[in-house]
């Protein structure tokens, strides 16, 4: 019987987060694989349609996750970080390039589709005492050479996996796709929703897109 080594493991891929399409035709699924060469884990997003077998729709950036198919089943909004944040980009399934959908200065994550398809839901990282995007752009510039050599910790949660917190939280954003244009839906020196350790968006559309739950 065969040992399993330490390179076994790292040449194990790991399927996860899948989504259906509104139809059931086509599923989407990140796999995870371990960057040996460049000591890291990497995410793309991959697609399994009956009789067409797996197709890898994403090879830029390092980190494609958290799909979610539009209301209409046509296009998928996904986070990834090719442009150096993560943000959110929508991928038309009819052929052609992703686009970027949110440009913030911290970074978006875990879209979450309005019912009309026009706009999106994103947890989106503000400063915990600046919380519009313009004024969190000139903060972020201003700070963007000054790395930080200690870190005084003085409540939780300080670090968020492998990255320090630095003063941020996450606030619900709604994004117009078309314009660009956006609005916190959840002002406030508080973390809504709180930075996910794993799983699904802490936050909802109801139906008719009149109200949104959130943790």
């Amino acid at each position: 019987m065969n040992s399993l080594r330490f390179e076994d493991l790292a040449r194990t891929k790991r399927v996860g987060n899948p989504v259906v399409s509104p139809d059931g035709a086509l599923v989407v699924f990140t796999v995870k694989s371990v960057n040996m060469k460049e000591n890291r884990n990497e995410v793309h997003l991959h697609a399994f349609k009956e009789g067409e077998g797996v197709t890898q729709l994403t090879r830029q950036g390092t980190v494609n996750s958290n799909p979610q198919f539009s209301p209409s089943g046509d296009r998928l909004a996904f986070t990834s970080n090719r442009s150096g944040e993560s943000q959110i980009w929508i991928l038309p399934l009819d052929g052609g390039e992703a686009f970027q959908a949110t440009k913030t200065p911290l970074g978006a994550r875990q879209p979450v589709w309005m019912p009309d398809g026009k706009s999106l839901l994103a947890a989106t990282t503000v400063y915990k005492e600046l919380w519009d995007l313009k004024e969190v752009a000139k903060r972020a510039e201003s700070e963007k050479d000054d790395k930080p050599t200690h870190h005084l910790v003085d409540e939780l949660l300080f670090r968020h996996w492998d990255e320090w917190n630095d003063e941020t939280l996450e606030h619900l954003f709604l994004f117009d796709i078309a314009t660009g244009e956006s609005k916190n839906l959840t002002p406030g020196p508080y973390p809504v929703p709180p930075r996910a350790l794993a799983g699904d968006p802490d936050y909802a559309v109801s139906p008719d897109g009149t109200e949104i739950a959130f943790v």
